[in-house]
């Protein structure tokens, strides 16, 4: 086999703090590097509020559908996973693993159709909603809608 090399050490010094265990340029897995779990009614193309990016929710995966530079530091590819392990925990209720703000991600579906989402990252909470675009399985989503408590 060969033997694994060292990048070299970056020449000079930065004037910005040490970066936070956060995701960096080029961390995030490939949608094809993240074996596809169990679909929800929720799984389909979704787009974030806070950035205006389009996602795809897909098989316990999130992924993006468009380029954009995630906290100014680093660039999100194209289908870049940004939330795996994606789990339907209860009536519209998702949890996965945030990778790009590392932390747990929450979703819980609205009566509205919208998904209200939360992540504790480690630069601290962050929430945001996504709009539906187009749903891969509109019934199935149109019946847990309606499963909702108080639906």
């Amino acid at each position: 086999g060969e033997a694994a090399r060292a990048d070299p050490p970056a020449s000079g010094t930065s004037p910005l703090p040490a970066s936070p265990p956060a995701a960096k340029k080029g961390s995030l897995p490939h949608v094809s590097q993240v074996p596809p779990t169990r679909a929800t009614a929720m799984d389909g193309l979704w787009i974030l509020a806070a950035n205006n990016v389009p996602y795809q929710i897909d098989s316990g995966r999130i992924y993006a559908m468009a380029g954009y530079m995630h906290l100014l530091v680093f660039p999100v590819e194209v289908h870049d996973v940004v939330v795996r392990d994606v789990t339907q925990t209860g009536p519209g209720q998702l949890a996965g693993q945030d990778l790009a703000l590392v932390g747990p991600w929450a979703g819980r579906l609205q009566a509205d159709g919208t998904i209200a989402i939360s992540v504790q990252g480690v630069l601290g909470p962050f929430s945001s909603t996504l709009t539906p675009v187009r749903l891969s399985d509109p019934r199935w989503f149109a019946q847990e809608v309606a499963s909702l408590p108080g639906g």
